[in-house]
């Protein structure tokens, strides 16, 4: 029997994420912990992870978001919220917009003994998700690469010091999947450079 195609858990086709990370059965039942509330408070992190995970699900009808509900990017909030998701439906994964709040999710799933019902991914490759996924208590994350942010401002600041004016462009660093697979180079990288 040949495998299904599976998609991918978040990318931002013509935005900042890149995440393809084939988690995926295409009915999957996802609920989506967003960090501001999408009506009133619109910051360009929300949008922009927002409509990278709809960019994504849209191309996969069968697969449904249950509920969109902020957690203002707090893990207790976060944890709250899953708990109580946990007592009133069956689901298959949880989508969060930060780490933070995947960790909350994470809690919550373990203290119900949901860890092999229920799937977790954040964004950002916070060292605390890092080693939540190496232990297997996540499923996922995306890597925020700030060092790499970082290199690129000092070359830039470096330049205007000198009298060289920077071409006005705008830099787009990659976002990278973190799994079991490869959350080991990224630990690494993280105890390095904090």
């Amino acid at each position: 029997m040949q495998e299904q195609e599976r998609p991918p858990l978040f990318c931002r086709k013509q935005g900042r994420h890149s995440l393809r990370i084939e988690i995926f059965q295409r009915k999957d039942e996802v609920f989506l912990l967003v960090g501001n509330d999408l009506i009133y408070v619109v910051s360009v992190d929300t949008d922009e992870r927002y409509r990278g995970y709809m960019d994504v699900l849209e191309e996969y009808p069968d697969m449904e978001i249950i509920a969109v509900q902020t957690a203002a990017w707090q893990k207790d909030e976060a944890y709250l919220i899953v708990q109580n998701w946990i007592r009133n439906k069956e689901f298959d994964a949880v989508l969060s917009e930060n780490d933070n709040m995947a960790l909350g999710a994470v809690e919550a799933v373990y203290e119900a003994n949901k860890e092999d019902d229920i799937r977790v991914y954040g964004v950002d490759g916070d060292m605390y998700m890092l080693y939540s996924v190496r232990n297997g208590r996540a499923n996922g994350t995306v890597y925020h690469d700030a060092i790499r942010q970082a290199d690129i401002l000092y070359e830039y600041i470096l330049d205007i010091m000198n009298g060289i004016q920077p071409p006005e462009k705008e830099y787009r660093i990659p976002f990278t999947e973190v799994t079991i697979d490869n959350v080991d180079q990224y630990i690494e990288v993280m105890e390095k450079y904090g």
